[in-house]
This record gives C-alpha cells, sequence and structure tokens, in this order.
C-alpha cells in the first residue's frame, strides 16, 4: 500500500480563485507536488438518484460524467466524479472535452457568467474494495465530499461533485 510522508493541504479558497490552475491543482502547484490525473468522460451516464435529484433530472436521464483519478506521483489522492445536466452540457459543451482550458471548467462557468457558490458535505466511510485498490489504500476509510456548484444568481445548480479521497494524505481547509 502507499504513504504519504506529509498530508497535502486542500485550501477551499484556491477553487474560487481565477488563474491557470484552480482547486486540485492550484494545491499541488502550492506543495510543490506534481500530479498525474486520468480523466475519464461518459457523455450518457445515467446519475445516482441523489445526483439526479440535484442536477434536476429524473433517474433515467442520461448526464455527462467527468470521472478522474486524481495523483501525485507517489501515491492516488482521490476519485472525484462531476455530474452534469444536458442543458448546462448544451450550453458548455467543452464540459464533454477531455482539456477544459486553463481554469478548468470553475473558469469556463465563469466565463459563461455565472457566479459560482460551492457547498461541500463532507463525510467519512468504509471504503470499498475497488476504492481500497485504486487508491493503494493501508487502512479501508475514505473521506468523502458531495460537492454542489450553484450560480449564485440563479441557484442553478451547475455541477454535482463525487469525491472519494484517500484519509490521511490530504487535509482539507475551510
Amino acid at each position: 500500500m502507499t504513504t504519504v510522508e506529509q498530508p497535502i493541504r486542500r485550501l477551499a479558497r484556491n477553487r474560487a480563485q481565477a488563474g491557470e490552475q484552480r482547486g486540485f491543482y492550484a494545491d499541488l502547484v502550492q506543495a510543490g507536488v506534481e500530479w498525474n490525473v486520468t480523466t475519464t468522460i461518459d457523455p450518457a451516464k445515467p446519475a445516482p438518484a441523489a445526483v439526479a435529484e440535484l442536477l434536476g433530472v429524473t433517474e433515467a436521464t442520461p448526464v455527462l460524467a467527468r470521472a478522474r483519478r486524481m495523483a501525485t506521483t507517489d501515491a492516488p489522492l482521490q476519485l472525484a466524479t462531476s455530474w452534469f445536466s444536458p442543458a448546462i452540457v448544451e450550453q458548455l459543451p467543452i464540459l464533454a472535452e477531455d482539456n477544459t482550458g486553463p481554469g478548468g471548467m470553475y473558469s469556463r462557468f465563469e466565463d459563461a457568467g455565472y457566479t459560482l457558490e460551492h457547498t461541500d458535505i463532507v463525510g467519512a466511510r468504509e471504503a470499498s474494495q475497488e476504492e481500497i485498490a485504486d487508491l493503494e489504500l493501508d487502512k479501508p476509510v475514505v473521506m468523502t465530499i458531495l460537492r454542489i456548484v450553484r450560480d449564485a444568481a440563479t441557484d442553478t445548480v451547475l455541477e454535482v461533485g463525487t469525491l472519494t479521497l484517500a484519509g490521511g494524505r490530504q487535509e482539507l481547509i475551510y
């Protein structure tokens, strides 16, 4: 299994600051750590019930899912899936591209005139066997984040993110 000597500090404010890198990437730049991210894009994935409800679609509605395995060169840090409704993807088709450009998807939302408002619901649970393997965990516990990104002006849900983090490898600072 993989160990990390010092947890990566994850600063919530790094998601909100525009720039070449945001969020996960900005945190690793600040830590002086190189990263490796594998992205899988599914343009027609059925969302889990809770995600569908937040997106305002029925469970059977195909939505865009951007699943990522995010790691340093030393250890996996998190599995993250961003879910988008068909209406948002129609407005911003770049969300279905592997590279969403400088500043990533949040910058594309802002370019489209949205003012972002983030809500993170953080928890912990026993890891599944697949998560233990994918995150190379020593202990079968993961942190979870349900991230809901809305437009502050209209309360429209722009993204629902489901994140599974390797415990002990990151510190979340809000």
